[in-house]
């Protein structure tokens, strides 16, 4: 039996084929476009960034916004930096375009977006890191407020103002310079942690998933024995083993010391410079003096002689002990310089290369300079003092600090509470004086509001929680709310190109340049 022979179109159908997939691959992986002489850098970043290439699209609008073409390239840089992981950088960014842009709202709107946006997609890369095994790194600076726990017999006022206590609590050891987390970031984690486990354990496991090296427990119970009162025990509980602090405060201190050697090393360098260029000056000074000695014992030589001449004895009598006196003087000045040469060895080189004026200004910035080493040897001297401190007198893995306060005054809790867990920390005393105090709290009356509306926050009823802070006064506690029908938890489950349409086209329309509104909902 034969086959029939082939087709003489099929070579060519064959060919096509391969070249449409080859077309077809190239497309979906389509590389950053190549900048060409003709192309505006805000054109190229634009393309760029809609193909998700963050990298190349902050590079354009970084050349765009330093050309200042168009105005706005700031903000698009700061949305292709989003993109590239640097969240808090964006949503600065955007702010401080805001500060000085008609639309302000819009695009403190939008940083707000990208903040909750980043929160949560940390959270969710953490949980998914830890359901991989992965253990998240303890950052020593990083310390999270939990929150508050509540025993029977709490007066339930005090239960309903927990979510305003606890903010009002991490606000003011953030505002003293302690590092603690930020309420809206350790929420995120807390949420995202609440979607697979009871509430109890994802406050547990989101310090932990945070990185964080301390946990401050507050714990309120009814006070024994004092009716109408409560004892608020806090709990420092490091999440750190001991092992583990132990090495890395080890190695800290060694990293200190060698630098303090090295900082000594180069002020006594320094110092021994400065005094080269001392001793050139008062060398210098020295020669000039002897010179002005010689040209005054030339004129008194020019004087006596005319004396002579003219037959003035009294006068040229007159004369003659000046003249004498500096003969002594030289001989003396030259002696001492002399004996100061022979001293310091290379004063007389040093002195061919200097002039007055310049041995003048370099003393003068090497002094600037040697201050300046000293303090950063002062500095790197006391944070060594304080991890030897930490390391000798840390205590144990959980140390407790207790304090009563009448449960008729809960406004005076959060100032309480901050200053316990400022001890608890072991802050410096700077630190302590900058804690606020319960004149910078907001009135009792305003607590269930706030508390009413940092939950209706976490619900997402941006919008409501905002006029519920503006009621007392305490809308500043909060960012520019998000555009109505903004819902993290939905953009968080969308591809991130949907994500990455749905932020230009916000983007645009905050800055005008598109009509019409951005649709939130897919």
């Amino acid at each position: 039996m034969q086959y029939p022979s082939a087709s003489p179109c099929l070579p060519r159908l064959l060919a096509a084929a391969l070249l449409a997939c080859v077309l077809c691959a190239c497309a979906a992986h389509t590389p950053a476009p190549e900048a060409r002489p003709d192309d505006a850098p805000f054109t190229l970043g634009m393309t760029c960034l809609t193909r998700g290439h963050a990298d190349s699209a902050a590079r354009h609008f970084a050349a765009a916004t330093d050309a200042g073409t168009p105005p706005d390239a700031a903000c698009w840089l700061a949305l292709a930096r989003w993109f590239q992981g640097h969240a808090d950088d964006a949503s600065h960014a955007l702010r401080r375009h805001a500060s000085e842009a008609a639309n302000a709202s819009a695009l403190r709107a939008i940083a707000t977006e990208l903040d909750l946006l980043a929160a949560r997609l940390r959270a969710q890369r953490a949980m998914a890191e830890a359901a991989a095994g992965l253990v998240p790194v303890i950052v020593p600076e990083r310390i999270v407020v939990a929150p508050i726990q509540f025993a029977e017999g709490c007066p339930p006022s005090l239960r309903a103002a927990a979510p305003a206590l606890r903010l009002l609590v991490t606000r003011a050891l953030s505002g003293a310079g302690i590092s603690v987390l930020p309420w809206p970031l350790v929420r995120a984690y807390e949420r995202e942690c609440g979607l697979a486990l009871p509430p109890q354990e994802a406050a547990s496991l989101a310090p932990r998933l945070l990185g964080a090296a301390v946990l401050l427990i507050p714990r309120i119970t009814p006070a024994p024995g004092a009716p109408g009162h409560v004892r608020t025990t806090i709990t420092r509980l490091r999440l750190e083993s001991a092992k583990t602090r132990q090495r890395r405060l080890t190695e800290a201190i060694a990293r200190h010391t060698q630098r303090i050697t090295t900082l000594r090393g180069e002020l006594h360098q320094l110092l021994t410079h400065k005094d080269d260029c001392s001793r050139t000056l008062y060398a210098m000074t020295r020669s000039a003096r002897i010179d002005a000695l010689i040209t005054r014992r030339g004129a008194l030589e020019r004087d006596i002689m005319a004396a002579n001449a003219a037959g003035d004895l009294a006068t040229a009598a007159r004369l003659v002990p000046q003249h004498e006196a500096a003969n002594a003087r030289i001989a003396k000045e030259t002696a001492a310089l002399n004996e100061f040469r022979r001293s310091f060895v290379g004063i007389r080189v040093a002195a061919y290369r200097l002039d007055p004026a310049s041995a003048v200004q370099r003393i003068q910035r090497l002094r600037r300079a040697a201050n300046d080493l000293r303090r950063k040897l002062l500095a790197a001297e006391s944070a060594r003092a304080a991890l030897r401190r930490d390391l000798r007198h840390g205590g144990g893995q959980s140390v407790e600090s207790v304090f009563t306060l009448q449960t008729a005054a809960p406004e005076f809790w959060p100032i309480s509470a901050a200053t316990t867990c400022a001890r608890l920390l072991q802050p410096s005393g700077a630190q302590l004086c900058a804690l606020p105090t319960a004149a910078d709290m907001p009135p009792r009356a305003a607590l269930p509001s706030l508390a009413q509306a940092l939950t209706a926050w976490d619900n997402g009823e941006y919008a409501t929680a905002h006029d519920l802070a503006r009621q007392h006064g305490l809308a500043a506690l909060f960012p520019a709310p998000p555009a109505p029908g903004f819902d993290v938890l939905a953009l968080t489950s969308r591809p991130e190109a949907d994500v990455r349409r749905l932020l230009i086209s916000r983007l645009r329309a905050a800055l005008g340049t598109t009509a019409g509104r951005a649709e939130l909902h897919p």
